[in-house]
């Protein structure tokens, strides 16, 4: 019995590890739409160099983006903005000075969950 529950404990972590390696993809450089807390979604562009334009977005004062590890970090060039994780239709996180929800989903995603 003893052995038995070592075996699971033993491939439940090895299950993780690979979730967690798997989860850890590259960020894609592209259009996404950003929604902070319950306002209204804007558009934010990520460029393969780093850097991010966030346009119209008031909420979202963002200059500069970079993953590290399995994160996503926006940032205004002097600090973080925001730590997304990936979730199941982009990545979502927190806002760093307010604590306010914060979702990032790809464009062409967006159009086709909303129908």
């Amino acid at each position: 019995m003893n052995n038995l529950r070592h075996y699971f404990t033993l491939a439940a972590l090895l299950s993780f590890a690979g979730v967690t390696v798997a989860a850890a993809a590259p960020v894609t450089a592209g259009e996404y739409k950003l929604v902070v807390s319950h306002g209204a979604p804007c558009t934010i562009t990520l460029s393969a160099d780093g850097a991010a334009s966030a346009g119209a977005c008031t909420d979202a004062q963002v200059s500069h983006w970079r993953q590290t590890g399995s994160t996503l970090e926006l940032d205004n060039g002097t600090e973080v903005f925001a730590v997304l994780h990936n979730s199941t239709d982009g990545y979502a996180g927190r806002t760093i000075a307010r604590n306010a929800s914060l979702t990032l989903t790809p464009t062409s995603q967006t159009a086709a969950v909303s129908h």
